[in-house]
């Protein structure tokens, strides 16, 4: 570890991330010049070292916490776990404890927006090292002079680039001033210009100002322009001014005037050089299209669209109640160009994996997808019948719920189940006497439940799940009898790796708590169309405000069923008691 720790406390802990180290250093170097000590990573912790040993160190020992704050750094989860120490003993900010610094553009998220952060964006190196000394400590007298890295200093001493930019342009009182130049991105950030105004030694300047005419459409002064201020006789004083070029600005150079007058005084000019360029294109700007159902022609709900871009990055999103999805090139997004790939997923759903070329700067917003639907029907167009081996002695399906409190709410389940049934009988062809189903609420008056009921668990091809915050957190028996059907070996039957659980999570009841591991872990049934008002409703909510949308989603749940019997066989259980399967669905149970 470095001398940060032998000087005792340091002032300032700077927590940055790797991409921000230049202007981490930058900050550490000019506020040890002003007389503060500082703990900084790049120079603290040396070869040899223990890493995370010297980071807590300089976290506990430091007096306050100085957040250099970018994108990058937003991103980090050890730069959230520096901030969160000073942000937890001084939750209020009145100690001011944790300083955070922006460096470049970016919203601070959560317990970061309240933080009163100082920006350094768009400002050159005095502007910046200015308002970093001021919000450090408003009282303590600003330096009136810092030597600028990469200038011959009058000693040899170790120096540190500052990261921003400035383009100077010097004025004289006697005659014009030299011609400087300055380059702006159309719909970037302002540019900085530097103005440094002389008075002679007999007579003082009074009511300055600066103006910048002659420059091309799109192209303005958005700061330091108008105002007023003095120069003393005989010095000099410097000034900055920001040039930004909007969006729709057109490419190409130009030459604009700067004016420094005052008054009773004619006023200067010096020529400035001004090129306005097009943002260079990094990426595909949009990836869009729509998903259809191929037997339809309606746009699929619920569709996990996934996208491979031409620099092997992948994201995905899910398509809207209309089928439509959308990719758009962002910070979090950069869809690099060249070749991309696209695939569709949705339970009971294919679609063949398509690619297109892309360039840099075009959007590809066309795309269309068509999913077939996988359920197997007989060549004769009756129904499918299982496979011979799947004829066990058990049901097709078994319903896991909890059971409610009133008869109306086991009530809804029965009505779920008889639709459920009914929807099934028309798409499978099971054997003459076999259940299609079971639900418990089936068990004649005096039978031994849990007998028969592991009997069922160890033989039923489909274990639907009905999700709701009773089934997850209040019930000892869905657990057990999830359990019971987990342990049961699950074959694909065309013999290909992979695999395909038995398991069918169903939304019953909107959950407010989070699912737990153990739940989520399995894929949760999605239907083809109207997934937010599932989601948000769940299964019985649909039963009770949309009858339509209700029957549509059972039956979608029904070709699942019918293709997870088409795709896997569940093996025959062995459980002869309920003693050792586990009662609830928390990781330590």
């Amino acid at each position: 570890m470095g001398d940060a720790m032998a000087r005792g406390k340091p002032d300032f802990f700077i927590s940055y991330t790797a991409a921000d180290r230049p202007w981490a250093e930058w900050i550490a170097v000019n506020l040890e010049r002003a007389g503060y000590t500082t703990f900084i990573q790049a120079f603290d912790i040396l070869p040899g070292s223990d890493f995370a040993h010297a980071m807590q160190a300089g976290v506990d020992s430091a007096k306050r916490i100085l957040a250099v704050l970018s994108p990058a750094y937003l991103n980090s989860a050890f730069g959230e776990s520096e901030w969160r120490v000073a942000f937890a003993e001084d939750p209020t900010g009145e100690k001011r404890l944790l300083l955070p610094v922006l460096v470049e553009p970016c919203t601070p998220p959560g317990l970061l927006k309240t933080r009163v952060y100082v920006d350094l964006t768009g400002f050159d190196e005095t502007a910046a090292l200015a308002k970093l000394l001021a919000a450090v400590d408003p009282d303590r007298p600003r330096p009136t002079s810092a030597p600028f890295p990469g200038a011959v200093a009058a000693e040899p001493q170790p120096q540190v680039p500052f990261p921003g930019r400035s383009t100077p342009v010097v004025l004289g009182r006697a005659a014009d001033g030299p011609t400087a130049s300055v380059a702006v991105e159309a719909g970037g950030d302002p540019k900085a210009v530097a103005v440094t105004v002389c008075a002679d030694a007999d007579a003082s300047l009074d009511q300055v100002w600066i103006e910048v005419d002659s420059l091309p459409t799109g192209v303005g002064c958005v700061s330091g322009c108008g105002s007023l201020f003095s120069v003393p006789a005989g010095e000099t004083v410097q000034r900055t001014i920001y040039l930004r070029a909007e969006a729709h600005a057109a490419a190409g150079a130009a030459t604009g005037t700067v004016r420094v007058g005052g008054v009773g005084e004619p006023g200067i000019a010096a020529s400035l050089s001004l090129a306005v360029r097009r943002p260079t294109p990094t990426g595909v700007e949009e990836v869009a299209g729509t998903v259809t159902d191929a037997a339809t022609g309606h746009g699929l709900a619920g569709v996990r669209v996934i996208v491979a871009d031409g620099g092997g990055h992948t994201y995905s999103v899910m398509t809207d109640d209309s089928g439509q999805f959308s990719f758009l090139n962002t910070s979090s997004m950069p869809i690099a160009a060249g070749t991309v790939r696209i695939a569709a997923v949705k339970s009971g759903f294919t679609a063949p994996l398509s690619s297109l070329t892309v360039a840099a700067g075009q959007k590809a917003t066309d795309i269309a997808i068509t999913m077939e639907r996988d359920l197997v029907v007989a060549r004769t167009g009756e129904p499918a019948a299982l496979p011979r081996d799947e004829l066990l002695d058990g049901p097709v399906f078994y319903v896991s719920y909890a059971r409610s409190r009133t008869g109306a709410g086991n009530a809804a389940v029965q009505t779920f189940f008889d639709d459920l049934v009914a929807d099934l009988d028309q798409i499978m062809a099971v054997d003459h006497g076999r259940d299609i189903g079971y639900l418990d609420g089936m068990l004649p008056a005096g039978t031994g439940w849990e007998g028969q009921l592991l009997h069922v668990l160890n033989t039923c091809q489909v274990f639907v799940a009905l999700l709701s915050e009773a089934y997850l957190f209040r019930s000892e028996w869905c657990p057990r009898s999830w359990d019971a059907f987990g342990r049961r070996r699950t074959v694909r039957r065309d013999g290909r790796p992979g695999f395909t659980s038995g398991i069918i999570p169903v939304l019953w009841a909107p959950i407010h708590t989070g699912i737990p591991p153990r739940v989520a872990a399995v894929q949760r049934f999605t239907p083809a169309r109207s997934v937010k008002r599932y989601e948000a409703e769940g299964l019985l909510g649909l039963q009770k405000l949309d009858k339509q949308l209700y029957q549509e989603t059972v039956w979608s749940l029904a070709l699942e069923i019918r293709k997870r019997t088409a795709e896997v066989r569940v093996e025959r259980g062995s459980m002869t008691s309920t003693h050792d399967l586990r009662h609830s669905f928390r990781p330590a149970d």
